[in-house]
């Protein structure tokens, strides 16, 4: 846009970056005037309406140019509370070298392969893992959502769970394998020990999004060039994936300079 200059600050990611941009909008000073937001953190934002809503400077136009899930990622209740900036459909990273020295040739195409590739790593050396699982709410999610689950409903302001429906009893009866044989590792996910079993050969896959390559390459160089890409095991055969992350543009409610910012994310789109 003609007379607007822009100013780039990285305010790093996660936890950390959205503390200090809550402290920032809390005094009022150096609030930008558009953030990066991850979409599970959105709420966080608009909820205490700290979020400029977009619809009044004509972004409920842009809907169709994005996936459904993307968009529903960035609206509640009439209002659109940010940009759609990428999406992070799911994949398995699997380390080739560790999987060849069991035997095994490829990466596993179903769930039942996965299982039965974990059990065989076990029998062999009880120290190599299959995968890790630390409890983490926001995957357990996505995968649901690859096993067609649809164990949690919205409406209005009532929430309803129920882990009894076909999809999550699928993907339950997968993890329950996984867990009940200890054929993953339950170490800190992305921690210290989470790097080293990676790097060691102790986890042979990571189930994750095309976000983790960046993880790979910076903090995983041990076994650098082992590890590949293949699609997400499937159930009965039929290949899914489902989206594990991503982020939102959103514009601070704070003063004028949010809406020209606002104008210039709509033109940036």
């Amino acid at each position: 846009m003609p007379g607007v200059d822009v100013k780039v600050v990285n305010l790093g990611s996660g936890a950390a970056a959205y503390t200090k941009m809550m402290n920032a909008i809390k005094s009022g000073s150096n609030v930008p005037d558009i953030m990066q937001i991850e979409y599970q953190a959105l709420s966080q934002f608009y909820t205490p309406g700290n979020l400029l809503d977009l619809v009044p400077y004509g972004f409920a136009s842009l809907k169709s140019q994005y996936a459904a899930s993307a968009w529903n990622s960035v609206s509640v209740g009439g209002k659109v509370y940010g940009l759609p900036q990428d999406t992070e459909p799911m994949v398995l990273y699997y380390n080739k070298k560790v999987f060849d020295s069991f035997g095994i040739s490829e990466a596993p195409k179903t769930w039942d392969e996965f299982v039965t590739d974990g059990e065989i790593m076990q029998q062999h050396d009880p120290s190599v893992h299959i995968t890790s699982d630390s409890g983490q709410g926001n995957l357990v999610v996505s995968l649901h959502w690859q096993a067609g689950s649809h164990a949690f409903k919205v409406s209005g302001s009532s929430v309803t769970i129920n882990l009894s429906e076909k999809g999550a009893q699928r993907w339950a009866a997968v993890w329950d394998k996984l867990i009940g044989e200890h054929l993953n590792t339950t170490v800190a996910n992305q921690g210290t020990e989470w790097y080293q079993a990676a790097d060691k050969g102790k986890m042979a896959s990571i189930i994750s999004a095309s976000w983790l390559r960046n993880t790979l390459q910076t903090s995983v160089k041990e076994s650098a060039g082992d590890w590949r890409v293949a699609s997400m095991p499937a159930y009965e055969g039929k290949p899914a994936s489902a989206n594990y992350g991503g982020s939102s543009q959103a514009c601070i409610c704070q003063n004028e300079e949010s809406c020209v910012g606002c104008r210039f994310r709509q033109v940036a789109e």
